[in-house]
């Protein structure tokens, strides 16, 4: 591990996603993780994430949605709190370890989400992570909301994740 490195979110090029369109025929999910899946399938794009010089690729459908439906929020919350997070990626086979030391974090790059015994790592400034990772939501759903797949309400709801609170998503 080499000094601290950048964390760098950014939305690239509109992405062909050849899945199937997401369904709820017992109607069981609630009208914002119905609009988040739909919004993630039909905005579907590229999403990269720099750490230092490395970039990982992923996509709005399925990883991301993927990850806003573990609580991508709370998990914010939680490394803000000085807790250690992964995000997982499990359609491209990345996680994200996160861990808090201070006033840095110790990031962990796990290729083969299956096996954790060996990842790539880098150290990155913990206030900056933080502050990228709740900008990226909150740019995310901004769109969604633009877009309108999910109301303004249900935006600010789910992004309330430390106070105990249930998110949309919680069910």
């Amino acid at each position: 591990m080499q000094g601290l490195k950048n964390f760098v979110i950014e939305f690239h090029d509109p992405q062909t996603n050849y899945a199937d369109p997401p369904k709820d025929p017992s109607n069981e999910l609630s009208h914002f993780e119905w609009g988040l899946r739909k919004f993630c399938f039909e905005k579907n794009q590229v999403i990269s994430i720099a750490l230092g010089d490395r970039e990982l690729w992923f996509s709005l459908d399925p990883d991301i949605c993927m990850l806003l439906e573990d609580g991508f929020p709370k998990k914010i919350a939680s490394l803000k709190q000085g807790d250690r997070v992964e995000l997982d990626f499990p359609e491209s086979w990345v996680t994200i370890a996160l861990i808090p030391e201070g006033d840095r974090l110790t990031c962990t790059v796990y290729e083969d989400a299956l096996s954790q015994t060996q990842g790539e790592r880098f150290e990155l400034d913990r206030d900056r992570t933080v502050q990228t990772l709740t900008d990226f939501l909150d740019r995310l759903l901004a769109i969604a909301v633009r877009e309108g797949y999910i109301s303004e309400r249900e935006k600010q709801d789910f992004t309330i994740a430390d106070d105990g609170q249930r998110s949309p998503t919680d069910t």
